[in-house]
């Protein structure tokens, strides 16, 4: 049968190594290699054993035609279209996200464009959380990120929108499972950084649904401060919160395909909603973590309003007021000698003061850990 060139293109581009692990996803063996040019497969059927022939080089002539015989013989065993499995060929080797917004207007499948970049500006930023919850996790995270979970960002790739709602596609590509060797088969390595973010995602989207519904039973913020252990952040919970105001969905919901190339090593809830009556709680839960988050190199600018000198064993000390997300608060640190000196100039002559350093909310202040390049400035008029 004659074959459109579109289809033609869709089998070249199918990489026999995908295939390779897509069948040995799927209970298929491979009993025989033939000269880098070509593979038999096998796996027992009903009363039979199949087998498949996979070519190993894309440049052989008839590369198409022996992808489109291997195609129909898997739709024979698994009595399912071929676009299907062709669908879960071309993502064997990711996680594959899920991130839908369920609502009545958007049952087509289709968002008002603003929309729907802010639904995607969100969700790429639900990652971020997770990844960064991942590699560190911290109540909130502000301008530097860690650099792992950037580099994450930059693997993740975003899919053709996938049936439901209005629902976005995100393939984390994952190393596959390799049998390991004598030597670390007591004390396995870890998951890769990859699946580790996915499983973050999903305990992360769990602890927060269930804070929620006990902070509204109880009205305590604890449970969402128990939950950063585990990844939950400020930054996450802001971003389901705009995932849903944006939107105005009814509930969000996640689901995730695990890639068959590497099994999960314990369960792991694959498929997770959040209502939009949660929402208000999670906002505030927010709030909370973000002002008890550390930020790292922060540049404090303000004026000094008291000093105290050394005495002893106890350094000199400082309170700056400032402005901290927009609004003026007194900021504490610790000096050196040579700082105390630059400190109680800038006191006496009422001169601007700037410095940097790790900033920490403590009780209704704000301390600066760790402060740096302090500095005056001087009108030059």
């Amino acid at each position: 049968m004659k074959r459109h060139p579109s289809d033609n293109q869709l089998l070249n581009a199918i990489r026999p190594l995908e295939l390779a692990a897509y069948l040995r996803a799927q209970q298929w063996r491979e009993s025989e290699r033939h000269d880098g040019r070509y593979a038999l497969w096998l796996k027992r059927g009903a009363g039979a054993e199949i087998e498949l022939l996979l070519p190993l080089n894309r440049a052989l002539r008839d590369y198409t035609d022996r992808m489109a015989d291997l195609l129909a013989a898997l739709e024979i065993a698994e009595q399912r279209p071929s676009h299907a499995i062709l669908a879960d060929i071309q993502a064997v080797s990711d996680d594959v996200l899920h991130v839908g917004a369920e609502h009545d207007d958007f049952a087509d499948g289709t968002m008002p464009l603003e929309r729907a970049v802010r639904f995607a500006e969100h969700a790429y930023a639900l990652l971020l959380a997770a990844a960064c919850g991942t590699a560190q996790p911290r109540e909130a995270y502000y301008d530097r990120k860690p650099p792992q979970a950037l580099e994450y960002m930059q693997r993740v790739r975003m899919g053709p929108p996938a049936r439901g709602s209005y629902v976005l596609t995100f393939h984390t590509p994952i190393p596959p499972d390799l049998r390991p060797p004598e030597q670390l088969r007591l004390a396995r390595p870890d998951e890769p950084f990859e699946r580790q973010v996915s499983q973050t995602l999903m305990y992360t989207i769990a602890a927060v649904r269930d804070a929620a519904a006990e902070a509204t039973a109880t009205g305590e913020f604890e449970p969402f401060l128990e939950a950063v252990s585990w990844g939950v952040s400020a930054n996450l919970c802001d971003a389901l919160v705009g995932m849903q105001e944006e939107t105005g969905a009814n509930q969000l919901g996640f689901r995730i395909t695990w890639s068959p190339s590497r099994p999960l090593r314990r369960p792991v809830s694959g498929a997770l909603t959040i209502a939009s009556d949660a929402v208000p709680v999670i906002k505030e839960a927010a709030r909370y973590l973000r002002e008890l988050g550390l930020r790292d190199d922060f540049a404090l600018r303000g004026f000094v309003v008291a000093l105290k000198p050394p005495v002893g064993n106890i350094s000199a000390q400082a309170r700056i007021v400032g402005l901290v997300d927009g609004t003026f608060h007194n900021v504490w640190l610790s000096l050196t000698m040579a700082e105390y000196i630059v400190a109680l100039e800038a006191y006496q002559e009422r001169l601007t003061i700037r410095c940097d350093g790790e900033l920490a909310r403590e009780g209704n202040d704000f301390v600066l850990r760790n402060p740096r390049n302090l500095d005056l400035e001087r009108s030059h008029t």
